[in-house]
């Protein structure tokens, strides 16, 4: 992607050495050449646990690929979907969150306060306009800041938390049902596609940090269910690993913790 992208560069600038268009136009902008940039942000931030990543090079790559558009709904929303998961690699929750609401929404403000009526315009502009797919990519995006957010202010994860599961979307994508106790998982879900494995293992994440154990071994096991219904897929069969990992030592913790209370 990054010879891609040195290519489209480069004729740009040789559009611009012509006098006919460098005396109206002082810069080129092109979506072609802000696709090619969105394609290599996304194969970046794959690579995010690689020693040579930089940080610096994908988010001059965001801020180059966002000029390369017309302000108009939907053409910047993967640009800002991306650039909400870079502010997350910067320990930033909040301003993620202000990228993933821009996403949807064109007249939001980046030094607007988060509060739950925000949220909810959020969630409610996501299910109105959004078709089932991208309302999980949204899902998997808000899951992410809400898990890291713990780690940085965990009143603002709380009030992610609350407000995402009382709006229509969270209970469908979550309908909680007791584990069964012989086969230790969750036999009814509605929703089995990537990204949903994501969205339910930072779940699992979120209420093991609140301590909410149960909970958490339900949204593991659907993580779980959601990466071995899809076989044919080495990256989420890869995936259940380390979900099956936190898992066995979620039940190992929440046996401590009942020894504990026994005692």
């Amino acid at each position: 992607m990054a010879d891609l992208r040195v290519i489209f560069k480069e004729l740009l600038d040789l559009l611009l050495a012509y006098d006919s268009i460098s005396n109206y136009f002082q810069s080129l902008k092109s979506e072609y050449y802000g696709d090619v940039l969105c394609m290599e942000i996304y194969s970046l931030l794959f690579q995010t646990q690689q020693e040579d990543f930089k940080l610096e090079t994908i988010i001059r790559l965001s801020d180059e690929g966002l000029q390369q558009y017309p302000s108009f709904p939907g053409e910047l929303e993967r640009h800002r979907q991306y650039r909400s998961r870079i502010e997350l690699l910067r320990k930033d929750a909040k301003a993620a969150l202000h990228w993933l609401i821009l996403a949807i929404d064109y007249d939001h403000r980046m030094d607007s306060e988060i509060d739950e009526v925000v949220i909810q315009d959020f969630w409610d502009r996501v299910e109105r306009q959004e078709p089932t797919i991208s309302q999980q990519f949204y899902a998997m995006y808000y899951s992410l800041i809400m898990t890291e957010a713990y780690q940085q202010d965990i009143e603002f994860a709380k009030l992610l938390y609350t407000a995402f599961v009382k709006h229509p979307i969270y209970q469908e994508f979550f309908s909680f049902h007791k584990r069964n106790k012989l086969t230790k998982l969750v036999t009814t879900e509605k929703i089995f596609h990537h990204p949903m494995e994501i969205v339910y293992w930072n779940f699992a994440n979120y209420y093991r940090f609140e301590g909410k154990m149960e909970d958490s071994l339900n949204c593991y096991d659907k993580a779980i269910k959601v990466c071995m219904r899809n076989q044919d897929s080495f990256t989420l069969e890869l995936r259940s690993i380390p979900i099956y990992a936190a898992k066995i030592s979620c039940e190992k913790l929440q046996g401590k913790n009942l020894i504990l209370t026994k005692n």
